[in-house]
């Protein structure tokens, strides 16, 4: 089936204060040791969770990687068939929920997911186990039902888990190596890539028009942001801050889900609006 939500923007705003992307590209390699220090750009850091919480990663990361990955994603023709059959609720500059996609209307709309672990080629890097994938669909099923808050009847249903040791493509920026590899019908599924990024990116997604369905479609995800909201235990030194609670992949998955920054398209301005922001109108940013 195709994702007729994929189309309509949902009630989650990409706030300005969450994992909000800076306009810094990432200068040098993340590197790290078996001590659990890390090193980046000449400098050092004790641990991953001293690193996150640096001037340095604050202001030099990119985070998100999303606008990014939209800037070189290729163009779909109009006469594509699958862009004729969309319901255009949506366009790049403009939302208009029509009432029969309104979420308010009593239905739930639950999207299954694959999860494609990839590491290095011992396994020693990167293999995210089973019980953080597991509390991290719990964080997107808790988030996208509005912790109380405006539900936006999108759920997630884990449905299957591959993993794959490779070394390039556990490093690699070129996501053709591994994507058309592992992939499974991103026209039915939603597939979720985790693995390492040399840089300082959190991780990316492709918003909808001109990619839903096509064999780059999905998430890809720093690995060791990957969990729950206790992924954390007081006094460990191997946390990733804030950045590995769970919150990380919704935020993504929001653009997935066709969400653009409240701050990207008013020049920072941060309102929210139908043709502002991230083109919905919802919670304060």
């Amino acid at each position: 089936m195709a994702f007729v939500l994929r189309i309509l923007r949902v009630g989650l705003s990409l706030a300005c204060a969450l994992v909000a992307s800076t306009a810094y590209a990432a200068a040098g390699e993340v590197k790290h040791y078996k001590d659990g220090s890390v090193s980046y750009a000449g400098k050092a850091f004790s641990s991953l969770n001293a690193f996150s919480q640096s001037t340095t990663f604050q202001q030099e990361g990119l985070r998100c990687g999303t606008t990014a990955a939209m800037a070189t994603m290729p163009k779909q023709d109009p006469a594509d068939p699958k862009r004729q059959a969309r319901v255009e609720s949506c366009t790049n500059n403009l939302t208009t929920i029509e009432p029969a996609n309104n979420p308010i209307a009593g239905r739930t709309f639950t999207i299954p997911v694959w999860f494609h672990v990839i590491t290095n080629d011992s396994m020693t890097q990167g293999n995210v186990p089973q019980s953080a994938i597991d509390a991290q669909v719990a964080v997107l099923n808790e988030d996208f039902a509005g912790l109380g808050g405006v539900d936006t009847t999108i759920r997630f249903e884990l449905v299957g888990v591959s993993r794959t040791a490779n070394t390039l493509w556990f490093n690699t920026d070129n996501e053709t190596l591994y994507k058309p590899n592992l992939a499974v019908d991103p026209s039915r599924f939603l597939n979720i890539y985790t693995k390492n990024f040399p840089d300082l990116t959190l991780g990316y997604a492709y918003l909808p028009p001109g990619m839903a369905g096509n064999e780059l479609d999905g998430v890809v995800m720093l690995y060791s942001t990957i969990g729950g909201r206790d992924n954390c235990p007081s006094g460990s030194t191997n946390c990733f801050s804030a950045y590995d609670q769970g919150r990380t992949l919704v935020h993504e998955v929001g653009h997935y889900l066709g969400l653009y920054h409240t701050f990207e398209t008013l020049g920072g301005s941060c309102l929210n609006t139908y043709s502002g922001g991230d083109l919905i109108t919802d919670t304060p940013p």
